[in-house]
């Protein structure tokens, strides 16, 4: 829960905490059942696409659960990749400039591993040090607090900028599923 209330799209809203009118769920043709994970974040372009305002309210927040091992990390990202994937097939005008970052992570990387290789100069020497930027960036924000944890976060936001793009390549090009076809990685063992 950060800053003030303020118009959104899916980029801050999941759909653990989305809160939407039965009427305007029901008129706007609900979730596509074709995606999961992504169907809030399609449903969400769609609402927008129509003129609705998406509001993010930091008072209102859901607490969940995360994924407790690294094998359950991994699954996590390679799923959301994929519904990012298959959501750009379904929805092919809801792919943002934004999105192409990501998706050209893993190709800078190795570019850069490459130039560092075969190009002996000491810049490029250093190039690929520089896709650890963002994560050495999160470990001394989290070490303050979770030295123990924070020492893995470079290696997982690493990581997870890599799997994303696996995920999101598989889930562009291969058959898109109706989600009750679909494992579900989190199942719901308590509700308070």
């Amino acid at each position: 829960a950060k800053g003030v209330l303020r118009e959104t799209d899916d980029s801050e809203l999941i759909l653990c905490n989305l809160i939407v009118k039965a009427d305007e769920f029901k008129e706007h043709g609900s979730f596509n059942e074709k995606l999961y994970p992504n169907e809030e974040n399609e449903f969400i372009y769609r609402l927008k696409s129509t003129g609705h305002r998406i509001l993010y309210s930091p008072g209102l927040a859901v607490k969940r659960s995360q994924r407790e091992t690294v094998g359950a990390f991994i699954k996590m990202i390679l799923t959301y990749g994929r519904g990012r994937g298959e959501q750009t097939r379904v929805s092919p005008k809801s792919f943002t400039p934004a999105l192409l970052l990501p998706l050209l992570f893993p190709f800078l990387f190795i570019a850069s591993l490459a130039a560092a290789v075969f190009i002996c100069n000491p810049v490029f020497c250093f190039a690929p040090l520089a896709f650890f930027i963002l994560p050495v960036c999160s470990w001394l924000h989290a070490g303050a607090l979770k030295v123990k944890k924070s020492f893995y976060v470079p290696l997982l936001v690493f990581l997870a900028h890599m799997l994303y793009v696996f995920g999101f390549i598989s889930g562009y090009f291969s058959k898109v599923y109706t989600a009750d076809q679909k494992e579900f990685a989190c199942k719901i063992t308590e509700v308070e």
